[in-house]
């Protein structure tokens, strides 16, 4: 059995020339490095979980597209349609599900780049690991810290 994110998404993640180290953050700013890894990994469960609840709801939005399509296709009258399925409802739920997600990646990518600096990657290195920007990646750790105080 591979690893979930695959060998080439962990390259691109870690790759060896990236991880060079930097100076860490100060201690009394970071969580103990463990305690930053089990939240991690908690938040890459939770991240599973969210992302099977919106693979759910997508087969169900898929259904009732069909059953939409197959409804109109066969000349029925759409005033009627209402009654086959409750768009709404499905609209809603597909939503609720793909935001769920959203929040649970943002926290999980989070997560792993708080344990990144904890374990001395620089913003830069961990932006270049990522692809994106030095500054995002700043931006959200610098709008985290108050979580974290918050917590202890």
């Amino acid at each position: 059995m591979g690893c979930p994110l695959g060998g080439y998404a962990l390259r691109r993640l870690y790759p060896a020339e990236v991880a060079s180290p930097s100076p860490k953050p100060e201690p009394s700013q970071v969580p103990p490095i463990e305690s930053i890894r089990v939240d991690a990994v908690k938040r890459a469960d939770v991240l599973l979980e969210t992302a099977a609840a919106l693979r759910a709801e997508l087969r169900g939005f898929e259904t009732a597209i069909r059953k939409v399509r197959r409804y109109v296709d066969g000349g029925s009258s759409t005033q009627e349609m209402q009654d086959l399925v409750d768009m709404a409802a499905v609209r809603e739920s597909l939503t609720r599900a793909a935001t769920d997600f959203e929040v649970a990646r943002h926290e999980a990518r989070l997560t792993v780049w708080q344990l990144q600096r904890a374990e001395g990657m620089s913003v830069g290195a961990i932006a270049r690991a990522w692809r994106l920007s030095r500054q995002l990646v700043s931006r959200t750790l610098k709008e985290a810290e108050p979580r974290q105080s918050d917590a202890d």
